[in-house]
């Protein structure tokens, strides 16, 4: 968005590398890793579908010494979600299936209450399905094996939390009652499918669904407490449908090829990822068959991220510049949308947000009280020029923002990344932190101090 002045605009959006990449995203990999306590990720970054630069960092397990190759395969946990919405349009695109069709169609065994479903609803999360996977009444770590009959009939035992079309909410459950409608159709399991429909055509050697005879040969995650590391359990037979892939980030650019091509479905079929479908209120959530849809840093992008106890991954493609950025990591704690936005910056200058020299320390001193001030609902008005004072008196948006600083936390960074002049305003990018929330802040002001443009994203 652009900031218009006198007014606010929201956008409510290790060890020693071995690195192959170029410094900057070198510098901000290995930075990341020490401050979050990361043993091994490894990341790539892609312009219009072709490989800029990629890194592979630390351990891929601490007591084997095992470093982060190329070919180190990260469960990638929700990131398996777009794989699986991808295969059930490739059925709706050959007729196998329709969208917009009830889910009982096809699995007959479903509860009553649950047949009416349409697919569609499955795949945006907007199908009242539970989540299995954090409902608390199973120890989903347990390394015990479970079939997925088994996953499927605890999971349908479960009541509805809501209407289909009603609301979103996101829920593993969904991704469930997909991989099962896969194989009911095709009648071989869905990771055969994956493999068929989606890995081979994009040559995507090294991933597959995971089972537990896969944990002892891929990377081992890890949590960190009481300052150490500890080895994170796992069971992906939990995660049937919904986040039971591994990769390597090879082979997840490969993916981002196939966003480009029509190697897996038809450009008119893609086309759905990036459409939103209307809930009954006539609003639209912010997913769309298997894809995030929003932004980042004020930049429109598809997204998906992944998280389980030891592992993270994110894979973000900034739709008007095509821009992808892919990152994987052994921690279950790291903030890796941070992260894949600050590799994203090393290309595009728009995502930036490394901090400069400050020229003006007093001036970041006052707008930072200025931020801090939105948080705790103590803005002065005699702080702003009279349109930023009417937007403030008038407009809901700034709730919202006073939300997002208020539920962030102290504020731990608040550093320039560039200044200029506007007209008569010096206006100030400022990258701002609150534990693991990065924000990026306009903030323009006259010769006199006054503040007449902010905007936050």
């Amino acid at each position: 968005m652009i900031p218009c002045l006198g007014a606010l605009t929201a956008c409510i959006c290790l060890s020693a590398p071995r690195a192959v990449s170029i410094d900057p995203a070198d510098r901000i990999a290995a930075a990341f890793a020490t401050r979050y306590h990361i043993p091994g990720l490894a990341f790539v970054i892609l312009k219009n579908g072709s490989t800029v630069v990629r890194g592979e960092y630390g351990y891929a397990n601490l007591a084997t010494k095992e470093k982060v190759t190329a070919n180190s395969i990260f469960p990638i946990a929700s990131l398996s979600k777009p794989f699986v919405a991808l295969a059930v349009l490739s059925l709706a695109e050959n007729r196998r299936i329709t969208l917009t069709n009830p889910i009982g169609g096809y699995l007959t065994d479903l509860p009553d209450k649950w047949k009416s479903i349409p697919i569609t609803h499955l795949l945006d999360h907007t199908s009242g399905v539970p989540d299995h996977y954090n409902y608390g009444r199973w120890d989903v770590l347990d390394p015990t094996p479970i079939s997925p009959d088994d996953v499927y009939k605890k999971l349908i035992s479960l009541p509805l939390d809501f209407t289909y079309g009603s609301k979103y909410k996101y829920s593993n459950g969904n991704y469930v009652l997909l991989a099962r409608l896969i194989e009911k159709v095709t009648g071989e399991p869905y990771g055969d499918f994956l493999q068929q429909k989606i890995f081979r055509p994009l040559g995507m050697k090294n991933t597959k669904a995971l089972a537990l005879s896969d944990l002892p040969n891929i990377v081992q995650g890890y949590t960190f407490s009481d300052g150490k590391l500890n080895p994170a359990r796992w069971n992906p037979d939990w995660c049937y449908g919904n986040g039971a892939l591994g990769a390597t980030t090879v082979d997840l650019a490969k993916l981002d090829v196939g966003l480009y091509t029509e190697r897996i479905v038809k450009q008119s079929t893609l086309a759905y990822i990036t459409t939103p479908q209307q809930l009954n209120d006539g609003s639209l959530p912010n997913y769309a068959m298997g894809w995030g849809i929003g932004a980042r840093r004020g930049a429109k992008c598809i997204s998906h991220d992944g998280k389980i106890e030891g592992w993270r991954s994110d894979f973000c493609r900034f739709t008007d510049t095509n821009l992808t950025v892919i990152v994987v990591a052994n921690s279950g704690s790291s903030p890796l949308a941070t992260l894949s936005c600050d590799l994203a910056g090393t290309v595009d200058p728009f995502l930036a947000l490394d901090p400069m020299s400050d020229d003006n320390p007093n001036l970041t001193k006052v707008h930072r009280q200025f931020a801090e001030a939105i948080r705790d609902g103590a803005v002065s008005e005699d702080w702003l020029s009279p349109g930023l004072r009417k937007d403030y008196e008038t407009k809901a948006h700034w709730g919202t923002i006073r939300g997002w600083f208020k539920e962030g936390g102290d504020v731990t960074l608040f550093a320039p990344v560039s200044r200029s002049m506007e007209g008569s305003e010096l206006r100030t990018r400022y990258r701002m932190e609150q534990g693991d929330v990065v924000r990026c802040i306009t903030i323009g002001c006259d010769a006199n101090g006054v503040i007449g443009t902010l905007l936050v994203r």
